[in-house]
């Protein structure tokens, strides 16, 4: 059986209710115009946060902390990118002002914490957490308080993304300690009720998106840290309608959808896979059209798209 390593420390079972408060509809940005792609690269020497035009100009980086700065997630305005850091010696979630201004710690535990992801109405932010022992989804309040535990499966559950209505988590989950798999993609309402899986075992499923529409989901199969090819596929929320968007031998890994919903951006490297050369690629919603946007030597990888 192929190794799956999914970077558990760069990545809890009570159910609760978590209420979204908000003063605007949840679908207020969605769709939206597209504006940057925030990414993680080390071609400064350390893995910082850069953002960068969907056509690879205006490159600039926005954390510059010795430590690792990595898996940027934008908030819905565009106006503060979420990521996860090991300045202060383990994973933890912090947030920042989009040109990289202000950056603040949102979580301090001794686990390790990781993939944060915004509610629709900005209010909160999902992540995966083993504060509890085992990986599991959590919510916190935009400023880090009342962090939440929403998942009760048993395995390791990881990598959330809000539903655009706000409702639902969808997220990846791997039956045993997230190392050999296998993988699939759940989803769970923020109550941490109503838990349904959506691929089958054998698709090994991982780092899934939903489109701004909630149509379609967006994802990696054959999610594997040490396996030579992975693509990108979508499907229906229901499950049904698989459709393999990337068949380049290579990893085609973490697709995010533009804020428009007409584009897909991922990271991809060419065999052989080492994870030291991955570039920021973009594409049409059904496959066509690949764009790289990183065309250089360093490791650009962890897209995410944001609106203006």
């Amino acid at each position: 059986m192929r190794r799956f390593a999914l970077l558990l420390t760069v990545l809890g079972s009570v159910s609760v209710t978590v209420i979204l408060a908000s003063s605007r509809p949840a679908h207020a940005t969605f769709p939206g115009a597209n504006g940057k792609i925030a990414f993680a690269s080390d071609q400064a020497g350390n893995i910082d946060i850069y953002a960068i035009n969907p056509n690879g100009t205006g490159s600039t980086q926005l954390t510059t902390n010795p430590a690792t700065d990595t898996r940027p997630a934008w908030s819905p305005d565009g106006t503060k990118i979420a990521f996860v850091s090991f300045r202060d010696g383990n994973a933890e979630i912090y947030v920042m002002n989009a040109n990289g201004t202000n950056q603040t710690r949102l979580t301090n535990d001794p686990a390790g914490e990781g993939r944060p992801s915004w509610s629709p109405d900005g209010q909160t932010i999902a992540f995966h957490s083993n504060r509890t022992g085992d990986f599991e989804i959590w919510v916190m309040n935009a400023d880090g308080t009342n962090p939440t535990r929403v998942t009760d499966v048993a395995g390791v559950d990881i990598h959330p993304r809000y539903h655009p209505d706000g409702g639902r988590i969808l997220f990846t989950h791997s039956v045993d300690d997230g190392t050999n798999g296998p993988l699939s993609l759940w989803t769970v309402h923020t109550n941490g009720k109503n838990t349904k899986q959506l691929t089958e075992d054998s698709l090994q499923a991982g780092g899934g998106d939903w489109s701004p529409a909630a149509d379609r989901i967006v994802f990696a199969s054959n999610y594997c840290f040490v396996c030579p090819s992975s693509d990108i596929y979508v499907i229906n929320p229901g499950g049904q309608h698989l459709r393999q968007l990337t068949t380049d031998f290579g990893n085609n890994l973490d697709p995010k959808w533009s804020p428009d919903g007409t584009k897909i951006t991922f990271s991809h490297e060419d065999p052989p896979v080492d994870f030291t050369d991955q570039q920021i690629f973009t594409m049409n919603s059904d496959g066509s059209g690949k764009f790289n946007v990183t065309s250089n030597t360093a490791n650009n990888f962890a897209p995410d798209w944001g609106v203006p």
